[in-house]
């Protein structure tokens, strides 16, 4: 019996690539299938999957805290549902349509994976990221289309 405490799996992604992307999507489901947990670094927040049974309280508690802006890459019916979560006109809302996949920046979170599909209760794996340089990298990426 192997008595090693842990197992670590490094992986990449060019999210910038649509079909790498969608090959890490795929490898995101069979990670929630084996139980796998992301590791937290300490230096770049942390970062959970998340399924569409389990994901709209974060995201709601997410947006109850949202500072400035909420940029959205996803369908109409999703910017609806976001623009309901709000609590504050005050907040910038920013749509952008991505070729890469869909996502949602508050601030410095990135939930990122099907969130439409997630809202329609299909099975899908999504990452919540807080890291203000991947948030700001989305971004730029995006802003350039």
């Amino acid at each position: 019996m192997d008595t090693k405490p842990e197992l670590r799996v490094y992986d990449y992604v060019d999210y910038a690539i649509p079909m790498f992307n969608k090959m890490y999507q795929k490898r995101l489901k069979v990670y929630a299938k084996l139980n796998y947990r992301l590791f937290d670094d300490g230096k770049n927040g942390f970062s959970l999957l998340y399924q569409e049974n389990n994901f709209l309280s974060q995201l709601k508690d997410d947006i109850s805290y949202v500072g400035e802006r909420v940029m959205i890459s996803s369908s109409n019916e999703v910017v609806k549902q976001i623009k309901s979560m709000l609590k504050s006109d005050d907040v910038r809302l920013v749509v952008t349509k991505s070729s890469r996949t869909e996502y949602v920046i508050i601030d410095d979170i990135v939930w990122y994976g099907d969130i439409g599909k997630a809202f329609n209760k299909h099975s899908v794996i999504l990452l919540r990221i807080v890291n203000a340089e991947f948030a700001k990298r989305l971004t730029e990426l995006d802003s350039n289309i």
